[in-house]
């Protein structure tokens, strides 16, 4: 099994605002889920700061993903649930 490598900060936080749009959630509620700043998840967002691995398990638990989806970018590889029927 290849491993693929982890994207930059920036490609990382665009995933995440991909999936918190996605979610129809704002920078507040993800903020309020991981019991941090909406000013923090902004800077996750802009690539600024990384995202911990603890956070990328809460927010992959939240949008039913992977941490490594998120890390890599493959969350927008897979199918969705509506889409398997």
């Amino acid at each position: 099994m290849t491993k693929l490598p982890h994207k930059t900060n920036v490609e990382v936080g665009l995933t995440l605002q991909d999936l918190r749009l996605e979610a129809k959630m704002t920078q507040k509620d993800v903020a309020e889920y991981l019991g941090v700043t909406q000013s923090a998840v902004c800077l996750l967002e802009a690539g600024k700061i990384s995202l911990s691995l603890a956070n990328a398990n809460k927010l992959a638990a939240l949008w039913g993903t992977t941490s490594d989806d998120i890390y890599t970018g493959e969350v927008w590889n897979k199918p969705k649930l509506g889409d398997l029927n």
